[in-house]
């Protein structure tokens, strides 16, 4: 197995754009430490590699010269090349048979003409897969020379589509069955479709009391459209209607009709970072009582409200 091996001095050789110091402490590793290898070439890919290529630096290479100096000791000679800088000629999108390519592009942080930048293109690696309209999204980097590259995102689009239906029982309503879908990539927009039904059929408890016939039922439909024209700004809407009626087991001793919608808007900002957005939505609802269904008692209300 042979003795353990500490580091003795770490070395750097052909680097200019980055100092000894600077690359010692983003290395992070001291005169003293145990050699571990594996460790050695994590900290350097994902340390050292990163602070280069996140500038531009796609050519960087850094390979480690190990030579032992005692029988516990070793240096490690960093052997540097920095290359070139290196900019995006092209950004191609394939394997999207449903979704639109500007619904990708418009996720993208790093765009042709840039500066490549690792941190960018793994930031628009994972802004596209958390549309969740893709099983898998494979980022690709293609030289073309010493200063420019292509980058590839080769997607896999998947079924984002959801429909569900459901039946039961109870004391309340009696039967009650409803179903709905909803589509977050509607179209391949990216926009987003829902829509519900369910109803309650009365019981036979509800007809032999001579009460209120009157079933119960629930509708929902919205429609959002994150990118307004390609912008970011987010505009939606949604209606819902809702009907219950009184039965021998309900404490309420009338029937109930609401009716309701909702407007939507917001907006992706630049400051204090990409991420951060303000949606303002502005509701409105109306319920209807019927006391004995010859005289009822209206009460609308309307919120605004910021998130």
């Amino acid at each position: 197995e042979g003795p353990k091996y500490f580091y003795r001095n770490i070395n750097w050789v052909g680097n200019y754009i980055y100092s000894n110091e600077r690359l010692n402490n983003k290395l992070g590793i001291a005169k003293g430490d145990l050699f571990n290898q594996s460790e050695l070439s994590f900290y350097l890919s994902e340390k050292i590699n990163p602070l280069y290529m996140d500038d531009g630096y796609y050519h960087f290479r850094a390979i480690p010269n190990i030579v032992p100096v005692s029988e516990d000791s070793l240096d490690v000679n960093f052997l540097i090349s920095e290359g070139e800088l290196v900019k995006v000629r092209k950004i191609i999108i394939s394997g999207n048979d449903k979704t639109y390519e500007n619904v990708i592009r418009r996720e993208l942080m790093v765009f042709p003409g840039d500066t490549f930048s690792r941190k960018k293109l793994l930031e628009s690696y994972r802004d596209i897969f958390m549309l969740n309209f893709f099983n898998n999204v494979i980022p690709n980097v293609v030289p073309v020379d010493d200063k420019e590259i292509d980058i590839i995102f080769d997607v896999e689009e998947k079924e984002s589509g959801q429909a569900n239906f459901s039946m039961g029982y109870s004391g309340v309503s009696g039967f009650t069955g409803g179903g709905g879908f909803q589509f977050p990539n509607f179209l391949g927009r990216g926009q987003l479709l829902s829509v519900s039904y369910n109803r309650g059929l009365s019981n036979s408890y509800q007809l032999a009391s001579n009460q209120s016939a009157t079933v119960s039922q629930t509708f929902n439909i919205e429609f959002q459209e994150p990118w307004l024209f390609d912008t970011p700004n987010l505009v939606g809407g949604s209606f819902y209607y809702k009907e219950t009626g009184q039965t021998i087991y309900s404490r309420l001793p009338f029937d109930q009709q609401m009716i309701g919608g909702s407007l939507i808007w917001g907006r992706k900002f630049k400051w204090p970072d990409p991420y951060f957005r303000g949606n303002w939505r502005l509701s409105i609802s109306k319920k209807v009582i019927f006391i004995c269904r010859k005289i009822k008692f209206i009460k609308s209300i309307i919120f605004w409200f910021w998130d």
